[in-house]
């Protein structure tokens, strides 16, 4: 089986799940209607309720709504095999996920853009209103310390460990590594790991750093792993310092779009998704340049003090001045990659290595340790449906909605674009040969 007749099977269940169903939820169940006014009309304060152009609000719930979760739990997944996951996603975010985003927008809408939990009070009581509240306080912080931290891995860097009694293998020809300050020690690429319990091994292709209190002794070039050793995984100036750039650009475009140049959204457009391209590809001489490199390669502790701050003043400041147009802006980056990748998918036509049920791993296997039901839906939640979306769609979304009909383009077609976001990860987990992805999730 090859990806590129799955791709496009995808890509056309997706567009006639747009065309009808999303329309049909549109005019007979959510009953949209243009003629009524929004709360971002009616109650326009500047603050929260913020009259916002279609596009660039689809920009920011769909930033908003898709973080590392499509990513992750796809690629982890396929050791089910990739057919359990690619159902689970196309026939999920058709049916529940996008459907769950675009019903709670409308009626978020309709209920002058209150949360799930002011929802729950009015409809309810306070009885399920305070329930409702301390659910949500649990997702929130569940959600945020989930992918949270693979955001702070990607740029703040990790420390691994290894099994202890695996081995160190150095390439042939290559220097013994001498123990640095910190018990630190560099191996050079073409190291390799075996690790004998797990009867596998991985080559790092780039140098590895390993930090290890006991000695690290080489004999004809092989080492035993020490108990407690970690791996010291460096983490990203590229990505930090391309992050970092967008907040200056956001509140640029943001003044742009709403002060300057008001209404003028294609021309904010071009500027911001120029000057974040210009950024991106900064980040390669930044990464390349030894002190500026040092300077943006952020510890985890620093980078969850910068998320937070950030978080704050995103929150307290005007939707418009910095979490819209920051949102949107990189929405840009995110759908083109996208758009690049389904592209590549197409062209490219790679074979699946996985094999389409993996019956071996059913009842657990070594990347989820459990029954293929119900973890293959535990595994993947964001892509198919997830509860946490519905916290966006009640939350700063409904207060920005210019007209009511623009809430199936924003609620159901954001939801998509995410699962198509998790389509092509599992795509490129099934791709890879099987050892490297065992070896790599490992």
């Amino acid at each position: 089986m090859t990806a590129m007749p799955v791709m496009i099977g995808v890509l056309c269940a997706m567009a006639i799940a747009y065309r009808y169903y999303s329309a049909f939820l549109a005019a007979k169940v959510a009953a949209l209607d243009d003629s009524r006014a929004t709360p971002a009309v009616r109650m326009d304060d500047g603050q929260n309720y913020h009259p916002t152009n279609k596009w660039v609000l689809f920009g920011h719930h769909f930033a908003a709504i898709s973080g590392a979760g499509p990513l992750v739990g796809p690629v982890l997944a396929a050791q089910f095999g990739y057919m359990p996951g690619l159902l689970w996603i196309v026939i999920g975010v058709c049916l529940a996920g996008a459907v769950q985003d675009f019903l709670v927008l409308g009626a978020s809408i309709r209920r002058n853009g209150k949360s799930l939990a002011q929802i729950a009070t009015t409809d309810i009581g306070p009885v399920a209103g305070a329930t409702a509240t301390i659910a949500i306080l649990f997702i929130l912080i569940i959600a945020l310390a989930g992918l949270g931290k693979v955001v702070v891995n990607a740029l703040g860097g990790d420390k691994v460990v290894y099994p202890a009694g695996s081995e160190l293998v150095l390439p042939a020809g290559a220097t013994t590594p001498a123990r640095r300050a910190g018990g630190l020690y560099v191996l050079p690429g073409g190291t390799r790991l075996i690790t004998p319990a797990h009867g596998g091994s991985v080559t790092f292709l780039d140098q590895v750093k390993i930090e290890s209190k006991s000695d690290l002794a080489f004999k004809n070039g092989v080492a035993t792993y020490p108990a407690g050793a970690r791996q010291v995984t460096p983490g990203s100036s590229w990505g930090t310092f391309t992050i970092a750039c967008t907040i200056p650009i956001a509140l640029f475009v943001g003044f742009y779009m709403y002060r300057l140049r008001k209404g003028r959204i294609i021309e904010a457009s071009i500027i911001g998704g120029t000057l974040t391209l210009v950024a991106t590809f900064a980040g390669a001489w930044i990464r390349s340049n030894a002190a500026l490199d040092q300077a943006f390669n952020l510890q985890s502790t620093t980078v969850i003090v910068a998320m937070a701050i950030y978080g704050f003043a995103a929150a307290v400041l005007p939707v418009w001045v910095l979490l819209v147009p920051r949102d949107y802006i990189s929405s840009f980056l995110k759908i083109g990659t996208i758009a690049v990748l389904v592209g590549g998918v197409i062209l490219a036509n790679p074979a699946m290595q996985a094999p389409p049920l993996n019956r071996t791993f059913l009842h657990g296997g070594p990347i989820v340790p459990a029954n293929i039901f119900p973890f293959l839906f535990i595994t993947i939640m964001c892509g198919a449906i997830s509860g946490f979306h519905a916290l966006v769609s009640s939350g700063t979304t409904p207060k920005m909605v210019k007209r009511e009909s623009d809430a199936r383009t924003i609620g159901y077609g954001a939801m998509l674009m995410e699962g198509l976001v998790g389509v092509v990860a599992l795509i490129a987990a099934s791709t890879l040969p099987v050892r490297d992805y065992y070896a790599m999730n490992t």
